[in-house]
């Protein structure tokens, strides 16, 4: 299966991903969820503020590809 979609990621300020929200959907709704529950088990070195880990959002593409 082949598609592209956008998320925003609620990153914790302890590196887990708290939310995905499709931003832009593949128009399939099993690569969608297969995006989604992927990412919530992706770690991240959090943002930062005064050197104090933060809740931040990010922003990514998630290509699938044979």
């Amino acid at each position: 299966m082949r598609g592209r979609l956008k998320v925003r990621l609620l990153v914790r300020a302890d590196g887990t991903v708290g939310r995905v929200d499709i931003v832009m959907s593949s128009g399939d709704v099993v690569l969608d969820q297969s995006a989604r529950d992927g990412l919530l088990r992706w770690r991240f070195i959090p943002a930062s503020r005064d050197g104090v880990p933060i809740e931040a959002y990010l922003s990514l593409w998630v290509t699938f590809s044979d």
